[in-house]
């Protein structure tokens, strides 16, 4: 069983759950249960968190700063 985090109006599930025939329902006990009301994800906005979104970019970021402060250490040091 997997869980989809949605952006929905107030008031509304923000979690799909995912039966294991695939089907996207709004509680845990319908998606166990495999009967009720089946939801279309692509009806949908998936929410996902500025981490998971930019993560890649920020750790390369990252990285290459610490390379680029360590390049020039050296460079200063060796002179």
């Amino acid at each position: 069983m997997q869980v989809m985090y949605v952006s929905a109006a107030p008031g509304d599930p923000s979690t799909l759950w995912q039966s294991n025939s695939g089907k996207y329902y709004r509680t845990r006990k319908e998606a166990l249960a495999d009967k009720g009301r089946v939801i279309n994800p692509n009806d949908v906005e998936i929410k996902t968190s500025f981490w998971v979104k930019w993560r890649k970019l920020i750790i390369y970021c990252a990285v290459a700063a610490v390379v680029s402060a360590l390049v020039t250490m050296y460079c200063v040091k060796s002179k």
